[in-house]
């Protein structure tokens, strides 16, 4: 470790490749050479050095078309007439004719687009596992109608031209004639009113050509409370959309993105309650991490409720192909939906389980992860 004062070091050596990676000498920069040109990154099939240049790549693609982050949003004009499974990668999503990718597009700025298409197409997929594993009950793709809760909401779901994304649900889904999206969670406030004040983007909804002549719904809500308090007594805000309300405010499907409450591994949390509720219910719920580390412990956080877990924890395949550099750590990437894991109702009691009241297991990355996101959220912010 050297001294930051040092006057024998006034410059960092960057990698001559990348351009993104810095060492104090060349002793230290050939050390550390291997690591960051030729070891894959956890869960990537690249290096450190490859995903810094991609990173670089998506910025450039950004500021060539003189966009900011919230201008990328996209998705398929085009209404599925039958249902079918989606691909295995955004590789082959893309590639698909039926999907329409505009003439303008390029690798890169596929990539970008994948920041908003993970929302609807994570919710897609776990719904797509969850049918799979349904048994005799009702299959979730088969709806005429469907209520998605995103529970923990927060700005994340409002940026990119907020609900538009959702409408990607809509076209997918042929059989699907209204679809209800409730965005739960004490923070969703901080989306509806932003720094040039009222967010219209993140309250109404304007369908495609497509939708309208179709004749289909699309409803949404927006709750600023916890998902347990919700099913006790919702908070409207708009007065309105309390004539869409169930008679049961339950959803059909659930999902909490990268909502962090493995944080509280250990201990009771706000989560608690919602995730008991969940379970107790049956209502199938995803849950995405930004970290294979974070996802772990989400998992041990579902098993200490006794969540029935029936998607078991992996890399999600449609997760955020735009990875954002971890700058309070030596190196490191995390990613939007990079994992994904999903529950469905109450698993047998295990002898000698049970919550118990240590403190959160809060670590250094997970501390890094929690504020990267927040930088990330608050510079888009700045630019909308």
């Amino acid at each position: 470790m050297r001294n930051l004062y040092d006057p024998g070091y006034t410059t960092l050596l960057h990698c001559p490749d990348c351009c993104a990676a810095f060492a104090c000498s060349e002793d230290h920069r050939a050390q550390y050479a291997e690591e960051h040109g030729h070891e894959l990154e956890d869960g990537e099939e690249f290096t450190e050095c490859e995903l810094n240049k991609r990173a670089h790549e998506h910025s450039l693609e950004i500021v060539a078309r003189g966009w900011t982050k919230g201008e990328t949003l996209w998705f398929p004009a085009r209404l599925k007439t039958d249902y079918t499974p989606l691909p295995s990668s955004w590789e082959e999503w893309f590639a698909d004719p039926a999907n329409l990718c505009p003439p303008d597009s390029s690798p890169v700025l596929n990539r970008i687009r994948t920041k908003q298409l993970s929302i609807p197409m994570t919710i897609l997929y776990g719904m797509e596992l969850f049918d799979k594993a349904a048994g005799d009950l009702p299959l979730l793709t088969s709806r005429t109608e469907l209520e998605i809760a995103v529970i923990g909401a927060m700005e994340f779901e409002l940026k990119y031209g907020g609900l538009a994304c959702f409408e990607e649900i809509l076209h997918s889904l042929p059989s699907l004639r209204r679809l209800t999206v409730r965005l739960i969670g004490p923070e969703i406030a901080l989306g509806i009113v932003g720094p040039k004040g009222f967010n219209r983007e993140a309250v109404f909804w304007d369908p495609c050509e497509l939708c309208k002549e179709k004749g289909v719904e699309f409803v949404s809500t927006i709750h600023p409370q916890l998902f347990h308090d919700y099913l006790k007594k919702p908070i409207w805000v708009k007065p309105t959309d309390a004539d869409n309300a169930r008679e049961n405010q339950l959803p059909d499907i659930a999902v909490a993105f990268d909502s962090g409450m493995g944080l509280n591994v250990g201990m009771k949390s706000e989560w608690s309650k919602t995730l008991e509720a969940l379970a107790e219910h049956g209502v199938p719920t995803l849950c995405t991490s930004f970290l294979k580390r974070e996802a772990e412990e989400d998992t041990d956080y579902l098993d200490l409720h006794r969540c029935k877990v029936v998607i078991e924890r992996h890399i999600n395949p449609w997760r955020s192909e735009v990875l954002t550099k971890m700058v309070f750590m030596r190196k490191g990437f995390f990613s939007y939906n990079m994992y994904i894991q999903g529950f469905r109702g109450v698993a047998e009691r295990v002898e000698g389980s049970g919550l118990t009241r240590g403190g959160p297991q809060i670590n250094a990355e997970m501390l890094s992860v929690l504020m990267n996101a927040m930088l990330a959220l608050r510079g888009l912010e700045s630019e909308m």
